[in-house]
């Protein structure tokens, strides 16, 4: 799976299926199959998935987008509402509530406009990411020079000579090795080239190590070449920022020179992989700069394209729409910032990948790789043209106090070619393209200003002054109400007492809610506001919501109770009785001190016999474990490794005292202080069985015994 092998993972874990019920199996064999584009057995599986006790909402969404390109629309609904249900502040909510319209919308939104043929020079194997160098396309290919496959890409040109009597105005002749000197044996694709082309940025992968699994992995990088000849190309040089850690592709150089763009999945972005820019200075590069909300998403987002005066188009498979990658474009604003993607809809999207979009200086054409059916191979290269030449131009509104000219953030922007409410950003501005001779209604909204309305025509530039109300008659802000309820994990009962808490962004926060004897809260929101939830009570763990919750995406929110449930770390007698644990939560184990009431947790830690480090597949658990320390940044833990009673008791002592020293060292490497953890390890000396020494025992019951803990000893002030 990590080396994008989905085929090869696939059979693998339909082997381990045949013999052995593993949950994880399922969820990646349904993973690999989606991958694939295989949706019939990824709907399969994942309809298997999703009634595991391993099952994330994700999993729920990922069922209905099968169901959705198997052509089960309905059916397909019923799970995205399911998803909504677990993750009501998700930023597709808008289109996954009627999707079946929204799709709708999408497969006629360009239909009439845009027309689409795949090239001639596309072969039976991969072509893809096409890019415009002289009078020609340069693109990467598996196939080889005698027309036969190869292991991998490489980049190849094709010359482009006009022909009238060709409905796209040109043919493409026989595509030959491109620069051979960069070309090696392995992939090299994906390239941008500089206004003059004297300079050239690309693609290549290459096999490292992971520092945290010991596996080897597939990294990727982006080399820059310069020209030293007509055709002829120097040492390609990766650039500063590429790193063995993770990978960076897919460049695309800005006309000006000045600014590159790039997908990398870096720490710290939204999701998977995330779109970056970096900004030339002379000629160095600087760090990357991530692109932000706009554009990223928890998903993919992939093959930028910067279109000069315009803005960006882009893959992503984290918003909702016709496939698993689908293109999208997002106007570029003044000071570097991007307003919200739009989806290019049929036919430039499909139910399949469809990325690598690049468009001619002109507006007219363009092209890009599609893996839809009817190609000539897997990874298709695609030609489209407008129908309706320059259809859009770029309309800019700047709203701003008509007394002091000061921007108004936030201020709500009513629009009759809009489908929703949008708002200004925090200067004040709001873009969005428009057809040419389109003209638009506007009524602008905002709290403490009169309302304003105005006409708005495609390619205006206009800003519109807000009059400020009369301080004797303020509008009072509209205040929405958060309710919910905080219940024990282990037995369900409400529980008094909780606190609850909302960190605002860029707003007032109110007054931390404690629950009542019903375990219930209510919080009042200001409008315009993102806010971050924590709920947390003595002897529970602290529960902090994954999803930040803001009030402009409020809907049906509004009309629902937020259940919110905490694990406690003590033993009440609901604990000492119960099973129920849910994903995401650690399972309980078996009290061996009876001293005091503080329940033992279990981490699902894989040991190589005899070693103390723990493999690759144990990372998982271990990053869960971190989150919880930093959720509950006061707390003080032990870390508890126990052996069974095979072995001398001086070694089983020995090995589990290291196991447990080798979790502490981990999570203090990742800025856990070494003050709120302890490492003790007690051999064989606390078995959850009868399984001592001399007792002959099953590998089964012998495997209780083999477990690695943690509890709380306390608190710090």
């Amino acid at each position: 799976m990590e080396l994008l092998d989905y085929k090869s993972a696939a059979d693998l874990y339909m082997r381990i299926l045949e013999d052995h019920d593993v949950p994880e199996a399922k969820i990646n064999l349904a993973e690999a199959y989606r991958k694939l584009n295989d949706y019939t057995n990824a709907e399969y599986w994942y309809q298997q998935a999703v009634y595991l006790p391993e099952a994330k909402p994700i999993h729920y969404y990922y069922l209905g987008l099968m169901k959705q390109r198997n052509g089960k629309c309905e059916e397909a609904q019923e799970w995205y509402s399911r998803f909504l249900t677990l993750k009501p502040y998700d930023v597709r909510k808008p289109q996954l509530q009627k999707a079946c319209d929204y799709i709708d919308q999408l497969l006629v939104k360009s239909a009439t406009a845009t027309t689409t043929e795949p090239l001639e020079l596309n072969s039976s194997f991969d072509d893809l990411g096409a890019a415009f160098y002289r009078d020609g396309l340069v693109f990467g290919t598996f196939r080889s020079p005698n027309g036969s496959a190869q292991q991998y890409l490489d980049l190849y040109f094709a010359v482009m000579t006009p022909d009238s009597s060709n409905s796209k105005g040109f043919v493409l002749g026989t595509p030959e090795k491109f620069a051979p000197q960069l070309n090696t044996p392995v992939h090299e694709a994906i390239v941008t080239f500089s206004r003059d082309e004297t300079e050239l940025f690309f693609t290549r992968n290459y096999i490292v190590e992971d520092e945290s699994s010991r596996e080897t992995v597939m990294r990727l990088e982006i080399l820059h070449a310069q020209q030293t000849g007509p055709d002829s190309w120097g040492k390609p040089q990766a650039l500063p920022f590429c790193s063995p850690r993770f990978s960076v592709a897919h460049p695309c150089l800005s006309p000006d020179g000045r600014r590159l763009f790039f997908a990398s999945d870096m720490p710290g972005g939204f999701g998977g992989k995330d779109l970056y820019v970096s900004f030339r200075d002379s000629a160095a590069w600087g760090p990357p700069v991530n692109l932000g909300p706009n554009v990223n998403t928890e998903g993919d987002e992939l093959f930028p394209y910067y279109a000069e005066g315009q803005g960006l188009y882009f893959a992503s498979d984290g918003l909702f729409g016709l496939g698993g990658q689908d293109i999208y474009f997002a106007p570029e604003l003044d000071a570097g910032e991007w307003a919200t993607a739009q989806n290019m809809g049929y036919p430039i999207n499909s139910s399949y990948d469809d990325f690598g979009l690049i468009v001619h200086t002109d507006g007219t054409y363009g092209f890009f790789t599609s893996n839809r059916a009817g190609g000539a191979g897997e990874d298709d290269l695609y030609y489209f043209r407008k129908t309706n030449i320059d259809t859009r131009s770029r309309t800019q509104l700047r709203v701003v106090d008509a007394a002091t000219g000061r921007p108004v953030a936030g201020a709500g922007l009513a629009s009759s070619c809009e489908e929703s409410l949008v708002f200004t950003d925090a200067d004040g501005n709001y873009a969005t393209l428009l057809e040419r001779g389109r003209c638009c209604t506007l009524r602008v909204e905002v709290d403490g200003y009169e309302p304003h309305t105005l006409t708005v025509c495609a390619g205006e530039r206009q800003e519109i002054p807000l009059v400020a109300l009369p301080e004797q008659t303020p509008i009072q802000p509209k205040i929405l109400t958060l309710t919910g309820m905080v219940s024990d994990l282990a037995g369900g009962a409400p529980l008094q007492g909780a606190v609850v808490t909302l960190l605002a962004n860029g707003c007032s926060a109110p007054p931390p809610a404690i629950t009542d004897a019903g375990g219930a809260f209510s919080l009042e929101l200001q409008p315009h506001c993102c806010y971050a939830l924590r709920a947390e009570k003595g002897n529970y763990f602290a529960r902090v919501l994954p999803d930040t919750i803001c009030t402009d995406n409020w809907g049906e929110a509004a009309q629902s109770t937020l259940n919110l449930y905490l694990q406690p770390f003590v033993a009440t007698a609901a604990t000492v009785s119960t099973t129920q644990q849910t994903s995401g939560d650690f399972a309980m184990g078996i009290r061996t001190d009876h001293q005091n009431d503080t329940i033992p947790f279990l981490l699902n830690l894989y040991y190589d016999l005899g070693r103390s480090s723990v493999r690759a597949e144990s990372v998982p658990e271990l990053l869960k474990l971190l989150q919880l320390l930093t959720d509950n940044p006061k707390l003080i833990i032990e870390i508890s490794s126990h052996t069974d009673s095979r072995g001398s008791d001086e070694y089983n002592l020995q090995l589990s005292q290291r196991r447990a020293d080798a979790i502490v060292n981990w999570l203090t490497s990742k800025g856990i202080p070494a003050y709120r953890l302890k490492a003790r390890g007690y051999g064989e000396g606390r078995p959850v069985n009868k399984c001592e020494d001399g007792v002959p025992c099953s590998e089964v019951q012998y495997q209780m015994n083999r477990r690695t803990e943690f509890k709380v000893l306390g608190a710090s002030e």
